[in-house]
């Protein structure tokens, strides 16, 4: 109990939240696999996310009267932290105890709650439910799900710091608590550093030694979020495919591998930071068979404005990314976006189907294994289809189960789905020699 109470102390200290007038900033110091008693002592590590990582929804923090001070889903938050690290740590009654507080004080409804706040309720609940289900699949085997998480650059080149710019393996050392793993015995410094270098050789990634020889075809969500699709997915298509989580901030980043670790899924590799310079940087050339964009962001723009006037740099989904993402697609390798923003798709659909390659070449055309139900409400836009509904099977969607943020949208009443479905054009030799 006294390890309990001091590290509420240490986590309230932190501050785990930062509320400011203009916009919330959520600053998440996450526990990293670093739960050690010793002569009753608490040793813990936190990371802390820098702002520019942090792009929140603001309309729906904007619209909770709930500040810092007293804010009622904190103590089941801080439990189910420690939950998961002592449950990755085979520290089971420790894991049962901080279930059973969070439980118990999920289980008290507030009537004076803002709507967010009784919808980050029900999902701490699934998480409490989650975590109690991998109680019992305990333990895990750590080391073999840190060779399958890797760190890179938090921002793109060209805006990001000399200390943003670190090495992959000093990233997992400072944010992902890395040297717990060597402290315990169950890997050396050596070898974890000439397995990220196999796998990293001359600055690429090699996914047969990245997922241990597998040599299956490899699909890549992009901004994964909290990792509750990519998860499934990767369940869903184990044995016949292994799927990359992309996740900018490195906290969903960990929320991710930790879901990895306690469904089992071996097939499901993480990294952490920047997807365009993963895409640019690190992915060969034709080695990536689909990837798939979910809900995605879009762009900051004035009022009255339309996507295709974005004004905000962070912006993902630009010419430049899509370029990348046709490099890193096999042959006939497919992309697919999926939204609730009509609008917005409309503005990626153009940007898409204007990019070329010499004269006329396309880079991407529509892709013809679309659910022929989606095609009588499609919308043409540059020679491509907005279909109204959810992607199948063919388009990266094999298990159908719903994000958080997805979760989010629906009980906001947003309900239409549109996605658009693409395949990469071979460009030929002729079309290079015209660049």
């Amino acid at each position: 109990m006294f390890w309990c109470i001091r590290m509420f102390r240490i986590v309230c200290s932190w501050k785990y939240h930062v509320w400011s007038g203009r916009c919330g900033i959520d600053i998440r110091w996450l526990l990293l696999g670093v739960l050690t008693l010793r002569r009753g002592a608490l040793r813990c590590c936190g990371f802390r996310a820098s702002a520019a990582e942090q792009r929140k929804r603001q309309c729906w923090q904007s619209s909770s009267p709930v500040s810092t001070k007293c804010d009622t889903l904190r103590y089941p938050r801080l439990n189910c932290a420690i939950a998961h690290v002592a449950c990755l740590l085979g520290a089971r009654k420790a894991a049962e105890k901080a279930l059973e507080r969070a439980g118990n004080a999920l289980a008290t409804e507030l009537t004076a709650q803002a709507e967010f706040d009784r919808l980050r309720r029900r999902e701490l609940q699934r998480e409490v439910a989650s975590l109690k289900k991998a109680i019992k699949a305990a333990p895990f085997d750590l080391v073999a799900f840190f060779r399958r998480l890797l760190a890179a650059p938090s921002q793109r080149k060209g805006r990001n710091s000399a200390s943003d710019a670190v090495a992959p393996f000093e990233a997992l050392r400072r944010g992902f608590g890395l040297p717990q793993c060597f402290e315990r015995g169950l890997c050396t410094e050596e070898d974890f550093q000439a397995q990220l270098a196999r796998c990293l050789r001359g600055g690429r990634l090699r996914w047969n030694r990245l997922f241990g020889g597998a040599k299956r075809p490899t699909l890549l969500e992009v901004c994964s979020g909290t990792g509750d699709w990519v998860v499934a997915q990767a369940q869903a298509d184990a044995g016949r495919a292994n799927w990359v989580a992309s996740e900018l901030r490195y906290d969903r980043a960990w929320s991710i591998m930790t879901k990895a670790i306690f469904a089992g899924a071996d097939n499901l590799a993480v990294i952490a930071g920047d997807a365009g310079t993963v895409l640019k940087e690190w992915v060969l050339p034709g080695s990536v068979a689909k990837v798939c964009v979910n809900f995605p962001e879009p762009p900051q723009t004035t009022r009255n404005a339309n996507c295709d006037e974005a004004e905000s740099e962070l912006h993902l989904l630009t010419s430049d990314f899509f370029e990348d993402v046709h490099k890193a697609l096999s042959d006939s390798g497919v992309l697919t976006i999926f939204s609730d923003n009509q609008e917005y798709m409309r503005s990626l659909a153009r940007t898409l189907g204007l990019l070329r390659r010499g004269p006329g070449g396309r880079l991407f055309e529509a892709s013809g294994d679309v659910d022929a139900s989606h095609l009588e409400d499609a919308e043409e836009m540059c020679g491509l289809l907005i279909c109204r509904g959810c992607p199948g099977e063919a388009e990266g969607h094999a298990a159908k189960v719903s994000s958080q943020f997805d979760r989010f949208f629906q009980h906001g009443q947003h309900t239409d789905r549109f996605y658009i479905s693409v395949v990469k054009v071979q460009v030929t030799s002729q079309d290079d020699q015209q660049l």
